[in-house]
């Protein structure tokens, strides 16, 4: 049984990397015309070569690459390098650095280090896939894993940082995560759970909205009622000591500067605001004052949402008319209640670019909706439609840097129209069933 679960695993990993390699040659040959990165990221010719055999092939080059391949050639340069600002994302580039290594053996050029973030994103992608599919209830066959890895994959956040280092792809996991501590209350017992959640941290910051909806969970839901103040404190304390000991060897080796802060202010803006200090950034998008913040950040939602129109509108079109069948309800309550304490959170950074920290929360809210609805649709038709219409949407939407956000072309035309039918039948099958 544990082999068969591993070479499932193994066979999920391959399609993950096999549907990137399609999404690769769609995008960079087939409709490379529509493939602008708008800002920071361009498309390059490189030279490879294998077993000695050189060919030439076509790959990002982005403004921020460069202090992410030079801590792959040299891990060390994570803390000798000064004012790095990355260096509060170890456990990401300890990741990369790892996968990099073996590939290091036989590619020690820009193909292997393009190469290790782009096994990197497909691990992330992988892992999303596989864990969306358990929180929602579906089961991980082939097929299963196949489709949400394509919802997924297309997903503005998958399908422009696929073939670059970021690392907001894992965003997306503080959702599911969310649903999975709702689901399951008293794993927020263990004294392994605040540590991960430490650990996750150092991933991403925006990780820190996880530990919050958990200390909410533990404040309002009864499992944990006797001492609740103190399993409150102790959570928190074991959350922090992976931080603090990052922090303290960090401090060790470097000047301890926090790159976000120093540079960017973000959110320590609000302390400067308060005391009365100058807040205005280095660079366009601030809005570094209350309540300038907040309608800053509105706005941007409102361009989110523009940005994705036509999901969005089917979502809430979809929702209305079937909110009473809606299977799995006990899963929209957490979904919803942290996309709340994301929104919420994102709107004190003070740095507003295009629509990048909406998408942590109206973005990703959206997909999952996406997919949730999908595995509500009950009959081949509807799924079939449903399919095509998102994929329309999705690999012809442009990217959010363009400062486009309500894009009209053929491509969306047909997607409007594959939503519609999908609309259509599942309307005609509700008419149909109240007899009317």
């Amino acid at each position: 049984m544990i082999n068969k679960k591993i070479n499932y695993l193994m066979i999920y990993l391959f399609i993950t990397i096999f549907s990137s390699l399609i999404l690769y040659f769609l995008m960079f040959f087939v409709f490379r015309d529509l493939t602008d990165y708008v800002l920071c990221t361009r498309i390059e010719q490189y030279t490879g070569s294998i077993f000695s055999n050189n060919f030439n092939y076509l790959y990002t080059r982005s403004c921020d690459e460069e202090p992410y391949v030079m801590v792959l050639k040299n891990i060390n340069n994570l803390y000798l390098i000064d004012d790095f600002q990355y260096r509060n994302r170890p456990i990401f580039l300890l990741s990369a650095w790892l996968i990099y290594k073996p590939i290091e053996l036989f590619q020690q050029n820009i193909l292997g280090l393009q190469l290790a973030y782009f096994l990197l994103q497909n691990f992330i992608l992988y892992l999303t896939t596989i864990f969306t599919n358990k929180v929602f209830e579906v089961e991980n066959s082939i097929r299963n894993y196949s489709i949400t890895l394509i919802l997924l994959l297309l997903s503005p956040i998958f399908k422009w940082t696929i073939f670059e280092a970021g690392s907001h792809t894992v965003t997306g996991l503080i959702f599911l995560f969310s649903i999975y501590f709702y689901k399951n209350l008293k794993i927020l017992n263990k004294l392994s759970t605040p540590i991960v959640l430490g650990l996750l941290f150092l991933t991403h910051r925006s990780f820190i909205v996880l530990f919050l909806y958990c200390l909410y969970l533990m404040l309002i839901h009864e499992f944990n009622q006797k001492n609740k103040i103190i399993n409150l404190i102790k959570f928190s304390t074991l959350y922090v000591i992976p931080i603090g000991i990052y922090q303290l060897f960090k401090s060790l080796f470097t000047s301890g500067d926090d790159h976000n802060i120093e540079f960017y202010n973000q959110f320590f803006w609000v302390f400067d605001f308060i005391k009365g200090e100058d807040t205005n950034g280095v660079t366009g998008w601030y809005c570094q004052s209350i309540p300038q913040n907040f309608k800053c950040y509105f706005f941007d939602n409102l361009n989110t949402l523009y940005f994705m129109y036509l999901p969005v509108l089917f979502c809430f079109i979809y929702l209305l008319l079937n909110w009473k069948v809606i299977k799995n309800k006990t899963i929209l309550k957490p979904l919803f209640e942290i996309f709340v304490i994301i929104n919420i959170f994102w709107s004190f950074i003070g740095w507003f670019p295009p629509v990048r920290f909406s998408f942590y929360s109206w973005g990703h809210l959206i997909i999952f909706l996406s997919i949730l609805i999908f595995y509500q649709l009950n009959s081949l038709n509807e799924k079939i439609l449903y399919c095509l219409a998102y994929i329309f949407f999705f690999m012809f939407l442009n990217h959010y840097n363009a400062d486009i956000y309500f894009q009209i072309n053929t491509y969306h035309t047909i997607s409007a129209i594959f939503y519609f039918l999908v609309l259509f039948i599942n309307f005609g099958k509700k008419y149909k069933n109240v007899g009317i």
